[in-house]
């Protein structure tokens, strides 16, 4: 099975795997079918978690585009995908479902 990277063409990830979890891969495939081929190949350096939400960073264009997912992040769930809000563990911030909240540990922020 190809990896989000793989099956995107995401070859300036400068050997980075995305690190977010796969609730966020619905928001991640939108974000990139507004892209063209060249931009995911070239422009998309780095997708990852930080604080709670979607980073995407690349060119100037492609976050500009990419604001707006990372806006989403911020009520999706990161593991499951479903409506989600800011939780907190200890120092760790996470965008959960209550459901996946409790089972995790984390409390809301």
């Amino acid at each position: 099975m190809q990896t989000l990277e793989q099956q995107w063409g995401l070859k300036s990830l400068y050997n980075h795997e995305i690190e977010c979890g796969s609730g966020w891969f619905p928001l991640l495939e939108r974000f990139l079918t507004e892209l063209s081929p060249t931009q995911r190949a070239n422009d998309v350096h780095q997708i990852k978690e930080k604080f709670g939400t979607l980073r995407i960073y690349g060119s100037l264009e492609v976050e500009t585009i990419a604001q707006k997912y990372e806006i989403l992040s911020a009520i999706t769930c990161e593991v499951s995908g479903n409506a989600g809000s800011l939780h907190k563990k200890g120092r760790w911030l996470k965008t959960l479902s209550s459901d996946q909240a409790e089972i995790l540990g984390y409390q809301p922020v």
